[in-house]
């Protein structure tokens, strides 16, 4: 009859505890889970704008006006940024009109919206990365 009294006791306990550290594993798998979006987003980012700079690089701009050539380069960036929508004003092109042999830079930016209540209120509910590559016109 003791016996049966100790182990309902320890269950008792495990359930409690159980019971505490539940939300603290959540709110961790949670947090993992936006730091991964935000490192999967900086390398779809990297990616995208590299491509933008070498599309930039090869571009034939004897028949484009800048703005033609702005655009071009904005809807390469778009195409290849997979699982993120980047905003056209979120994409900067300088050195433009480059010459041959001159450098071009794309930068961009995207904000990563934050999930995990505790990782959302330390960084204000989102978290904004950006990319920068420069290269040289061919």
């Amino acid at each position: 009859m003791f016996k049966k009294a100790r182990f309902s006791d320890q269950a008792g306990q495990a359930m409690v505890e159980l019971a505490l550290i539940t939300p603290l594993i959540i709110l961790l798998i949670l947090a993992i889970i936006d730091f991964g979006r935000i490192y999967s987003a900086q390398l779809v980012l990297s990616h995208a704008v590299r491509s933008g700079a070498r599309a930039a690089t090869v571009l034939d701009t004897s028949s484009l006006t800048p703005e033609d050539v702005i655009k071009e380069i904005r809807k390469v960036v778009n195409d290849d940024a997979q699982f993120i929508t980047i905003n056209s004003d979120d994409i900067d092109i300088t050195n433009l009109p480059w010459p041959a042999g001159g450098n071009v830079t794309v930068d961009a930016t995207y904000e990563v919206v934050l999930t995990a209540p505790i990782v959302e209120q330390v960084f204000g509910g989102s978290y904004e990365i950006e990319s920068s590559v420069t290269m040289r016109r061919e």
